[in-house]
């Protein structure tokens, strides 16, 4: 049975044709995501974004476009992601930054290549393609509603 609902706003932030990753740890399995957090009381969407980014990357962004909302539920929790397009505030940008100042999930803080995101271990799986593919075309397909999968 569901007892706790979490909103978790996520990030994107491009750079040319790279992606912000965070390289995290949960459960000994190592992965990346995009930055994101859960909603605190009294937060926006937006602010939690903002914040949750910094926390993670030390990065200062400002968010531009809302991306996807998907519905992610299991035994336990019902979480809605919300995923945004953000921009950098300023030019410089982290590659391969141990990160260990917000928590012990967080390893690396790194730009990869867009085009990889299909061969790295990347959650959401659904991300991996359709990232890449609305990228390509400036989101012009989005806010989108992707409903439940994983």
């Amino acid at each position: 049975m569901i007892d706790k609902y979490i909103v978790r706003p996520c990030v994107a932030i491009f750079r040319e044709k790279e992606i912000l990753l965070v390289r995290s740890v949960y459960k000994g399995e190592e992965f990346y995501v995009l930055p994101g957090g859960k909603l605190e009381v009294g937060e926006t969407l937006a602010e939690c974004a903002v914040r949750e980014v910094l926390e993670e990357t030390h990065l200062k962004v400002e968010i531009e476009k809302l991306l996807y909302l998907r519905d992610f539920i299991n035994e336990e929790d019902h979480v809605v992601d919300v995923f945004f397009l953000a921009k950098l505030k300023r030019k410089e940008a982290p590659i391969n930054r141990f990160n260990q100042s917000f928590n012990d999930t967080v390893k690396f803080v790194e730009f990869r290549p867009l085009a990889d995101l299909g061969k790295l271990k990347f959650y959401p799986k659904f991300l991996r393609k359709r990232l890449v593919e609305d990228f390509n075309t400036g989101f012009r397909n989005c806010p989108a509603y992707i409903g439940k999968i994983d």
